[in-house]
């Protein structure tokens, strides 16, 4: 039976057009002065049109709205376009499960994603959606080699103990703009952990700088301008709720590679020269060899965890009234107080969920019944100061880490104690980051 019957064998145009778009919206198909309307807002829409010329498909949801143009040469001929106002892209997980997998929602649903093993490419299903296909790297006036990260909009809330996150291309009712880009539609994020000395870059075949201060590593990537600064919690959230979407789970160390973490305990911690992941194909994934003696790359983001502990230019952890917590340092001296501190030096079970600032992916219970393979994979690794309130935060682990590693994993407490020439500070240093003024 032909696509379209022409009624009493009659030779009148005509062509069909499917239209896929958002839930709850309406859908027109318009040529001229000619407007057909979708009978519902199902999402799912059949127009038959009875001319040849340009049709345009508009779909309106709330305040926005998108079109398309079908070019509709064909008589009984079949034309599908898809016409979204935005896209939401989510995973769900109970709080209350061991396991660190998390479920695929929203059109982020029948997606996959996987990492490159030495010369063997990956495959992520997300190298064509917004964000995740405008994460770019590049190389500034500077000389700083860096990656691009594109604006998006987001959701992390839980209900009915369900944990949900997710990110759409676009602004829409119930979302908000991820704070990484308040001031900027894009941010840059080092390539490579931070090397050189009083000038810092972000370089391939380099020594990555450790034994420095906090302070040490903000001051000297303050002085290459304006907009430069080291990881804030604000990028370093962005990149977390990337890389949880992408990959549907906690344990980023067997999904994308290890990083440098299996350097047996010595005085001092030794990361290896930044570049090493450079000929990965697709930027994501690992060298070939031993899984934990090789660095880590994720979208041109080489050693994300391991290597050595990274600082945060705007998080640290102070105590205040005997209870230790987590501190936002806002502009000026004004410090907000987030939730309070795990017990140190054990695997994190839970990330809190701050309503004030619910991107911000802190631990908030670390126990004995954590482990490298359940809940977050990640370990909280920290020590009390007597001598002092207010002390840093770093994030990823370091050579010596092993599978304690990982997005989420923290040193809490730790490093400002430290003379340059400890053995502590060995396994600190930074990631530098640039946001457009």
């Amino acid at each position: 039976m032909p696509l379209i019957n022409h009624c009493n064998g009659g030779s009148s145009f005509a062509a069909i057009i499917q239209v896929t778009y958002n839930a709850g919206a309406t859908c027109t198909c318009s040529n001229g002065s000619k407007t057909l309307t979708a009978p519902d807002t199902s999402g799912s829409a059949t127009f038959k049109v009875t001319s040849k010329g340009t049709w345009v498909v508009a779909v309106t949801k709330g305040g926005a709205s998108e079109t398309k143009s079908v070019e509709v040469v064909s008589d009984g001929a079949l034309y599908s376009v898809e016409v979204f106002t935005f896209r939401v892209y989510g995973i769900s997980r109970s709080r209350s499960v061991s396991t660190p997998e998390w479920a695929r929602t929203d059109d982020a649903e029948g997606l996959s994603a996987s990492a490159a093993l030495g010369a063997q490419p990956g495959h992520s299903d997300f190298d064509t959606i917004y964000p995740w296909s405008e994460i770019t790297r590049t190389t500034l006036s500077t000389g700083d080699v860096m990656v691009k990260i594109p604006k998006f909009w987001y959701r992390r809330y839980i209900l009915d103990g369900v944990e949900y996150i997710q990110i759409s291309d676009k602004s829409e009712s119930g979302f908000d703009l991820h704070p990484a880009f308040t001031t900027s539609d894009f941010i840059y994020v080092g390539a490579y952990i931070t090397s050189g000395s009083s000038t810092v870059t972000s370089a391939s075949g380099a020594s990555v700088t450790k034994a420095k201060t906090r302070g040490w590593h903000i001051t000297n990537a303050g002085n290459k301008g304006s907009g430069w600064s080291i990881m804030s919690i604000e990028a370093l959230s962005a990149i977390q709720m990337l890389i949880l979407v992408e990959y549907a789970t906690y344990d980023v160390q067997s999904a994308i590679g290890a990083g440098y973490t299996g350097q047996a305990p010595t005085a001092t911690n030794n990361p290896i020269q930044t570049g090493s992941c450079d000929a990965i194909p697709g930027l994501t994934g690992r060298p070939s060899g031993t899984s934990n003696k090789v660095d880590v790359v994720w979208r041109g983001i080489e050693g994300l965890w391991g290597q050595v502990f990274e600082f945060l230019s705007n998080l640290t952890r102070t105590e205040v009234s005997s209870e230790i917590l987590y501190a936002l340092n806002g502009s000026g001296t004004t410090t907000t107080t987030l939730e309070t501190l795990p017990t140190f030096n054990e695997y994190i079970v839970s990330l809190g969920l701050d309503e004030r600032y619910p991107y911000i992916m802190l631990a908030e219970s670390a126990t004995e019944t954590g482990s490298s393979s359940t809940y977050t994979c990640d370990y909280a690794d920290g020590d009390y100061v007597s001598n002092s309130h207010t002390t840093s935060i770093a994030y990823g682990g370091s050579a010596i880490s092993g599978d304690k590693a990982g997005l989420f994993a923290l040193s809490i407490g730790s490093a400002d104690q430290y003379g340059s020439s400890q053995a502590g500070a060995h396994k600190y240093g930074s990631r530098l980051l640039y946001v457009p003024q």
